[in-house]
């Protein structure tokens, strides 16, 4: 009989952390299901860590990458490994609470739900005391496609997904060698694809479930370069387009340009602290190699946005004139 979840974990240099974040998949107290491991050719040691695991509980499942996948790569041969009628997310050097699955599945089993949330560390004001909520879809599609991190997580970490759900919208990661920022964009598509399967509410327990550890050990995966941030922002806007029925400009241009605005900006000053002032601003025109970022800046129209702070806004304006 298949598990009731498949948990995803890419690792690669994950160090002594490893221990405490296979330590808590297997102490889950929801005892039907599978642990992937998707080994990322480590080189410190973590491929022998996950399978001495592997060698003493049968649910952990051993993936060998042949070259280095990244974290998307290796998080989609991870999907078409699993088997659970749920999968969910887990980093390598993260830990999940005892009950996490346990909770989130019977959340998805009563509310009949293809995907439950949890509080993310990103979300910690107005915490309620432990229960379910109902969430808006769309505002949660809104929340996603502004850059804003809000109760609507963008990390993958705090949902358990119906299997089959992304199976039927095709839903994978993009290949982070590439492109930035992926649990953003596969949370962003997966509302899309709720929005246009008429879903106007999903379900969230209101709790931290997930816990991030202080050290992270990811720091192979390139998420600021400005290549990166701009594929991911053209990527953004396409998914937009699935929900406007392919217009020519998104709907929601204004929401779009926010999280250009965010992201870019950021990834402005990263570059500016690696590579100097004047080479990172002459980076800025290759903006133009990315039509529907492009077209979008060109279209919108500049006013003072209130989600913005003033320096953004100012970006904006001069992203305009490039």
């Amino acid at each position: 009989m298949s598990p009731k979840v498949s948990i995803v974990i890419p690792i690669h240099n994950a160090g002594k952390n490893l221990y405490k974040c296979l330590d808590s998949l297997s102490a889950q107290t929801l005892r039907d299901i599978e642990i992937i491991c998707v080994l990322d050719c480590p080189t410190d040691g973590s491929d022998t860590i996950a399978k001495a695991y592997a060698k003493k509980d049968a649910r952990f499942v051993i993936i060998e990458n042949t070259e280095n996948q990244h974290i998307g790569g290796s998080r989609n041969i991870g999907l078409k490994t699993a088997i659970g009628k749920y999968v969910t997310f887990c980093d390598h050097d993260d830990a999940s609470a005892p009950n996490f699955l346990e909770i989130m599945v019977a959340i998805a089993e009563r509310k009949n739900s293809f995907i439950v949330g949890s509080y993310d560390s990103y979300y910690k004001k107005n915490i309620q005391p432990s229960g379910v909520i109902s969430c808006d879809t769309k505002q949660a599609y809104i929340d996603l496609l502004s850059g804003k991190a809000t109760l609507h997580s963008p990390s993958v970490w705090t949902y358990l997904y119906e299997r089959e759900f992304l199976i039927r919208n095709q839903i994978i990661f993009v290949d982070t060698r590439k492109v930035s920022v992926e649990d953003r964009l596969f949370n962003t598509e997966v509302m899309a694809c709720l929005i246009n399967e008429s879903i106007k509410h999903y379900f969230c327990a209101t709790q931290h479930l997930y816990f991030h550890g202080i050290e992270h050990t990811n720091s192979n995966y390139s998420y600021r370069r400005f290549e990166n941030i701009l594929a991911f922002l053209e990527k953004m806007g396409h998914i937009d387009l699935i929900v406007e029925k392919k217009t020519e400009t998104p709907k929601n241009l204004n929401t779009f340009i926010e999280c250009i605005a965010r992201f870019l900006y950021l990834s402005l000053r990263f570059e500016i602290k690696q590579n100097g002032l004047i080479p990172s601003v002459k980076k800025l025109s290759i903006i133009k190699n990315y039509p529907f970022v492009w077209h979008s800046l060109k279209n919108y129209k500049t006013i003072y946005n209130k989600n913005l702070t003033p320096p953004k806004n100012i970006f904006v304006a001069l992203l305009k004139k490039i």
